[in-house]
């Protein structure tokens, strides 16, 4: 699928292929009361979340982004999949009010994102040239401006990790000035039953306008990671590393759209602690 073969409407961005067509509809997480309780306990759990993703959508993202001092965000990209665009149309809507009753109970909402300007913020960042100017960070001449972008994929193979990946979230929207962790999960069903498989990808990107910025999230991020992995960084497995050209620009039009490009099959019964991680756009003092 495409970026430069996407056809954009007022409910969201369509993508074909032979087999299906797909339709993503940006929304973004807000919370709906001034003063929110991070300790609001919800009728439901995580497990109410990850039934209602598995029997709604083929793929979703959860980006986790911070800009400078502007408040924390949480945009959502659920993917839709059908053979028929009205039918896209109604799974849409059916799902987007049902998640968003149970987001209520966390004080939370889903707003949308006008899917044009979603769209259009992507083109601009399609590359005329990328420059390598350091081991892991690329100048990106787009069509508008020129920003600088570093990108890895971090391993997500243990429940402990999983568990974890709340706090490490939090930390990095403390540390950092421009970036966002992206978690991309795909459904689809095993070869020998409809049993659904889950596999997730977890990544992240600095991008920013200026290098000395860059360079110093980028310090921060890696001494993050050593943390969060428990391990010195030159003993990592893959798909964790810093992207080098050739891979960035294989990959590039999957960092545009914040999509993983390395999943791992996700074997615990709950893939992520939703609950954990929608309230992290709750204000805090940084």
């Amino acid at each position: 699928m495409s970026l430069k073969d996407a056809k954009v409407t007022k409910e969201g961005i369509f993508l074909e292929t032979l087999q299906k067509k797909v339709l993503i509809v940006p929304v973004r997480l807000t919370f709906t009361k001034p003063s929110p309780k991070s300790s609001r306990t919800p009728f439901f759990n995580n497990q109410t979340i990850s039934k209602l993703f598995s029997a709604n959508l083929s793929r979703y993202t959860i980006i986790f982004e911070k800009e400078r001092k502007r408040s924390r965000r949480i945009i959502f990209l659920p993917y839709f999949s059908n053979s028929s665009l009205s039918q896209l149309s109604s799974n849409s809507k059916h799902f987007l009010n049902n998640f968003a009753r149970l987001l209520k109970e966390l004080d939370l909402e889903l707003l949308p994102i006008e899917a044009m300007n979603f769209f259009q913020n992507l083109q601009k960042k399609f590359p005329k040239t990328i420059t390598e100017i350091s081991s892991g960070i690329f100048k990106i001449q787009g069509n508008e401006k020129s920003f600088y972008i570093s990108t890895m994929q971090m391993p997500f193979t243990n429940t402990e990790e999983k568990k974890n990946l709340s706090f490490y979230i939090q930390d990095f929207f403390a540390m950092i000035t421009y970036g966002r962790v992206i978690i991309d999960v795909k459904h689809s069903s095993s070869d020998k039953s409809n049993t659904p498989i889950s596999q997730a990808a977890v990544r992240i990107t600095l991008e920013a306008p200026s290098l000395a910025i860059i360079k110093q999230d980028l310090k921060r991020v890696l001494s993050l990671i050593k943390i969060f992995i428990n391990k010195p960084l030159n003993q990592l497995k893959e798909p964790f590393l810093l992207l080098d050209q050739n891979l960035l620009q294989e990959n590039y039009g999957k960092i545009i759209l914040d999509q993983g490009w390395d999943f791992e099959v996700a074997t615990c019964d709950e893939l992520l602690k939703f609950i954990d991680l929608f309230q992290l756009v709750i204000p805090k003092k940084e």
